[in-house]
Order: structure tokens, then C-alpha cells, then sequence
């Protein structure tokens, strides 16, 4: 290489390229499916063509195959032989017996989490992005808060200490997100998903197991009471968990 040549070329400026995501098609695929559900694009009980999807995606068939067997498994999506795969559907009733699921399981979760004096870091790791996402200048949809929402809760699980009691609620998150979509409006925008969680992080560092127990389960009811008198179910039906300590020295 002669010097000339080299200089021209270290000269010669570099392309200007667009980065190429390094995710799996599958993954790219799983995440525009399971962001469309969340935001209600596609309705409860709605068929999923792959031929349509794959088109819209530019991509093949086989990785949003792949994509809907993972959202069958995060029990977003279900399959019907020779009929196709539908978004599940979820009645009022679904919904009440879910979150009389999620109460008690929060509820325990938050009381083991300062019962053992657990590390909150990643509890506060997560307020810190809500704050971060209220101060961007992007918009975020129902799908990104509900992956907010959904991260702070799995950390108060990890909390817990109890890895049999997080398993359990990792079951029910596809569940729990579908949930949400009954009802748009429980999520009014990042500002208000922030206030709702500092008082939570506030009880939690108080050390006072029935503070934090009786703020979790408040911060529950707050957005799940108004759906369900909304789609006018009965609250009747709603189970409500004494977080009394059994002994006073709790």
C-alpha cells in the first residue's frame, strides 16, 4: 500500500449505517405482539393471523410462530385447534378472581420484605426510572408503564426472600397485564404512576410490617376498585386479606 493510498484511505469518512437490533427475529416479534395487546390494538378474544402479522413485521412466519408460543406461555394468547391463536379473553369475574389472587400475594410479600429487613435497592432502582421516565420528554403507552409497574412489584417479590412466593407471581404476570387493558384509564400517565409508588417505598423503609402491608394492599385497590365498579361487577365478591399480625410482637 502505497502512502498516498493509505492517506486516502483514512481519509475517506466512515458509512453512515443504521444500527441492526441483535435480538432474535422471535424476540423482535414477541415484543411488537405483546405491546399491541397491552395497548389494546388487538382486543380480547381477537384472532392473531401470522400470515398478516408476519407481513406487517416484515418478516417471515416462523419467527412470529415462535412469538406467539412464548405469549401462550406468558398466558397473553391461546391457541384453539384449526381455529388459530386469539388473544385470551378475560371477563369481569376473570378479573376479580385474579386479583384476589394478587392481593394476598402482595400483601405477603410486602410484610416477608420487612419482616427480614430485605435490601430495597432494586424496589428504589425501579422509582428512579419511573422518574426518569416522567422527566423524558417521550410519551410513554400503556405497555411501557405497565412494564414499569410490573418491574416494581416483581422486585418487592425478590424482596420477599421467598422464591416459591415469586414463582408464583411470575405465573400470573401475563395474566395481571391483560388485566389492565380492561381499563385503560388506570394508567393516566407516568406522573401519577410515580406518586403512587413513593408512599409504597416510604412504608416499606418504615420497618412497620402492618404500615407497609395495609399501603401495599391500598395501592392495589386503588386502580383495581374503580375498574371493577366500572364494569360493574360485584365487590362483594372481593376478598379482602386482614393484615393484622397474629401476635402483637409482629
Amino acid at each position: 500500500m502505497t502512502p498516498e493510498y493509505r492517506e486516502s484511505v483514512l481519509a475517506r469518512q466512515e458509512p453512515s449505517l443504521a444500527p441492526v437490533s441483535s435480538l432474535p427475529l422471535a424476540v423482535l416479534a414477541y415484543n411488537a405482539i405483546r405491546r399491541a395487546i397491552l395497548s389494546s390494538e388487538f382486543r380480547f378474544g381477537e384472532r392473531l393471523p401470522e400470515a398478516a402479522i408476519s407481513s406487517s413485521l416484515g418478516m417471515s412466519r416462523q419467527p412470529v410462530r415462535e412469538a406467539l408460543i412464548m405469549l401462550r406461555n406468558d398466558g397473553l394468547v391461546v391457541e384453539r385447534p384449526r381455529l388459530g391463536t386469539f388473544v385470551c379473553e378475560m371477563s369481569v369475574r376473570d378479573f376479580i378472581d385474579l386479583y384476589n389472587i394478587r392481593i394476598p400475594l402482595e400483601v405477603m410479600a410486602t410484610r416477608l420484605a420487612v419482616r427480614t429487613g430485605a435490601a430495597l435497592s432494586a424496589v428504589e432502582a425501579v422509582l428512579a426510572d419511573m422518574k426518569d421516565a416522567q422527566d423524558s420528554s417521550s410519551a410513554l403507552d400503556v405497555a411501557d408503564i405497565s412494564d414499569l409497574e410490573y418491574r416494581f412489584h416483581r422486585e418487592v417479590f425478590v424482596a420477599s426472600g421467598n422464591v416459591h412466593l415469586l414463582r408464583v407471581f411470575e405465573s400470573l404476570s401475563g395474566s395481571m397485564q391483560l388485566a389492565l387493558t380492561l381499563d385503560n384509564s388506570v394508567y393516566e400517565g407516568t406522573a401519577t404512576t410515580v406518586e403512587e409508588h413513593v408512599p409504597l417505598v416510604a412504608a416499606l423503609r418504615s420497618g412497620v410490617e402492618r404500615v407497609a402491608a395495609d399501603a401495599m394492599r391500598d395501592h392495589i385497590v386503588a386502580s383495581f376498585l374503580p375498574v371493577v365498579t366500572r364494569l360493574k361487577g360485584d365487590i362483594n365478591d372481593i376478598v379482602w386479606p386482614d393484615v393484622q399480625p397474629v401476635t402483637s410482637s409482629l
